[in-house]
């Protein structure tokens, strides 16, 4: 049970297909606010992300022998102290990439790695479907894999979800995610895409029924006008 625990904890998650959507924690909340109602929030933390640590704990060891002058030619101080805000950088490097999160809205898939990630509105999705990279196998980032833009974690397999989508200005784009479980999360952007979709013509179809109804307005005006013998006014285009 524990170990379950632990799972969904790094997997984070939940969505329409699969219960309730987690709470978001103080990152999400105040950098990833989506368009819309969140339908699906996954956090996954990078199981090796102690590796990242060795740099930063290596520079402070070098650092503290050059305070105390260990060595046979002691490093100068103005040496050691300069490695220390470099050790602040490895760890704030860890600290960003330790985790991807992945939020779907009724209106978009907002993708955080670090401070990097595109949010991609669901009615410019072409295609989402989960494809096998081999290539994911050594080693995970930000990269571009098979002409997309990937955001992956090392370790969670080959097996990973390709979104070809174009933006605002019709660019097209294709972004490739890893996940825990990538059928549930292509599942929930096809389930969220297809409610999207649904809406734009429900709103279409609105729009013309109201455009109809004032031309039949318009013209009821005129042919009043008509028999009380006002001047008919000009037709608007």
């Amino acid at each position: 049970m524990a170990d379950e625990a632990g799972r969904r904890d790094e997997g984070g998650g939940g969505s329409t297909t699969g219960g309730a959507v987690r709470a978001p924690d103080p990152y999400e909340r105040d950098y990833m606010r989506g368009a819309g109602a969140v339908l699906h929030r996954e956090k996954t933390v990078w199981k090796l992300h102690w590796l990242l640590l060795i740099g930063p704990l290596i520079t402070l060891v070098v650092a503290a022998m050059g305070f105390a002058g260990l060595g046979s030619k002691p490093m100068p101080l103005p040496v050691a102290i300069g490695l220390l805000p470099l050790a602040a950088a490895l760890v704030a490097l860890w600290a960003l990439f330790i985790a991807l999160r992945v939020t779907v809205t009724s209106r978009e898939v907002v993708v955080q790695y670090g401070l990097f990630g595109p949010r991609i509105p669901l009615d410019g999705i072409a295609s989402c479907e989960v494809r096998d990279y081999p290539q994911l196998a050594l080693g995970g980032g930000i990269k571009r894999v098979a002409g997309a833009w990937a955001y992956t974690l090392w370790g969670q397999g080959t097996r990973a979800v390709r979104i070809e989508w174009r933006d605002a200005r019709g660019r097209k784009h294709a972004t490739i995610l890893s996940s825990p479980d990538p059928d549930a999360l292509a599942a929930t952007i096809q389930l969220a895409r297809g409610a999207a979709m649904t809406n734009v013509r429900i709103d279409a179809a609105g729009g013309t029924d109201a455009a109809a109804e004032a031309a039949r307005a318009e013209a009821e005006a005129e042919a009043g006008a008509t028999e009380r013998g006002e001047p008919r006014r000009a037709r608007r285009d």
